[in-house]
């Protein structure tokens, strides 16, 4: 039992006709099971701790992917099942639409992704050791990250580090906004109405004094940045807090 859900795996049978009666035997059955990648539960909840909306897009039959999805956090009406290759780039196209304003990435790890590829904003390619001979030139092209690791924890601290640094970035903006204002105030004289001149070396100290501030607001990424946790124990710490 995970997460309340039994496995319900897919069963191949193997059934005898007897040749005199007619009548069918099973001889035995032989239980295919596809589990998702240890880590994926966890980077799933560090996706939407970081305010992104995760969906599911596969080739795999409807209770496979409700399955998945159960496993994972994911509501059952941001799965899409059944999917073959044109099937996923209408379902790229669809969210397109959907939300015109919104970055669409996409993740994938196998060679029937390539048409979906091009309708997202980001595609992320993953490799491992069944789809490594599958990794034509022409594949490599189409996508704009190939992680060679495969690991989905490297992903998610790679978007917490960008999604930090667009942060970052737009505070250096503000501060270098409202302190060139304040400096441009000073040098037009704005201290001379109360009887108070400015010596330009001041100017320049005031300028310096900018640069570090905005220098070290930038390096504050290298010291506050926290590694994501392992694979192993992020998904034991996501399968505990349920």
């Amino acid at each position: 039992m995970i997460s309340g859900v039994e496995r319900l795996p897919q069963r191949l049978y193997l059934i005898h006709q007897a040749f005199e009666t007619m009548e069918y035997e099973l001889m035995g059955y032989l239980d295919c099971n596809d589990p998702p990648r240890e880590e994926a539960r966890s980077f799933v909840h560090h996706m939407i701790d970081q305010g992104k909306t995760v969906k599911i897009c596969t080739g795999a039959d409807e209770q496979t992917a409700k399955y998945i999805a159960n496993i994972l956090d994911i509501a059952e009406e941001s799965i899409s099942s059944n999917n073959r290759m044109p099937d996923k780039k209408q379902y790229l196209q669809k969210l397109r639409t959907l939300y015109p304003s919104e970055a669409i990435v996409m993740m994938g790890d196998a060679i029937n992704d390539k048409a979906a590829f091009q309708e997202c904003d980001l595609s992320i390619f993953l490799l491992n050791p069944n789809n490594a001979s599958d990794m034509s030139k022409d594949l490599k092209s189409s996508v704009d990250i190939l992680s060679y690791s495969g690991s989905l924890m490297e992903i998610a601290e790679a978007f917490k580090i960008a999604d930090e640094t667009f942060y970052v970035i737009k505070q250096n903006l503000y501060i270098s906004f409202v302190y060139n204002f304040a400096s441009l105030l000073l040098a037009a004289g704005v201290l001379l109405a109360i009887g108070v001149s400015m010596h330009p070396v001041i100017g320049v100290t005031l300028m310096i004094i900018q640069s570090i501030l905005l220098m070290l607001n930038a390096y504050r990424l290298m010291f506050s940045h926290h590694n994501l946790p392992d694979a192993e124990l992020a998904n034991r710490q996501a399968l505990t807090a349920t």
